[in-house]
């Protein structure tokens, strides 16, 4: 077989020209649709993401004003516990002491009242003696106690022989009742 050649250079040329140019206009048209699927794809999980991202803000917000809640609410039991401990620690057993005094009071001794003074550690008691004996003798039970001193006895309350009204002034030692 003969080949005839009858095609001029300058056409040959055009035709070249022209296959190169229709490779490259289906090169970047391949490459535009990919670019533009690829666009598509990255506008797409740029949505997604900023969608996650405005779920996870709303719940971060949310865990941030729950967090506040528990912050509030352990602050009040902090400061409730606080009151609680300073209430203990200012407490004084005083039914011990009640529970003491009266075992030492005797029959013939009535107690009207007892007054506390517990800023000044004074106790006032007021009652009556059948005797002034017994008044005495009522006097050396509370002289040992041992977290009493300083018994006052009023003179005038032993010059009464009977049915003698008392007033005793004594203060504490301590508030470590026994």
């Amino acid at each position: 077989m003969i080949t005839l050649n009858i095609i001029s250079k300058v056409l040959k040329k055009n035709i070249k020209i022209n296959k190169i140019y229709k490779s490259i206009k289906k090169i970047l048209f391949i490459l535009f649709i990919n670019l533009s699927i690829y666009t598509i794809i990255l506008l797409l999980m740029f949505a997604l993401l900023q969608l996650k991202h405005s779920k996870v803000s709303t719940e971060a917000m949310t865990m941030n004003k729950d967090t506040e809640i528990y912050s509030i609410k352990a602050k009040k039991i902090n400061q409730q516990i606080n009151e609680i401990s300073k209430i203990q620690n200012d407490f004084i057993p005083w039914s011990t002491f009640f529970n003491n005094f009266t075992n030492s009071v005797n029959s013939k001794i009535t107690i009207t009242n007892i007054s506390v003074n517990k800023k000044d550690k004074l106790i006032t008691i007021k009652g009556s003696a059948k005797t002034r004996t017994d008044l005495i003798s009522f006097k050396n039970t509370i002289k040992e106690i041992s977290y009493l001193e300083e018994i006052d006895l009023p003179m005038k309350n032993l010059l009464i022989k009977e049915n003698i009204n008392f007033n005793i002034e004594t203060k504490f030692i301590n508030y470590e009742f026994k």
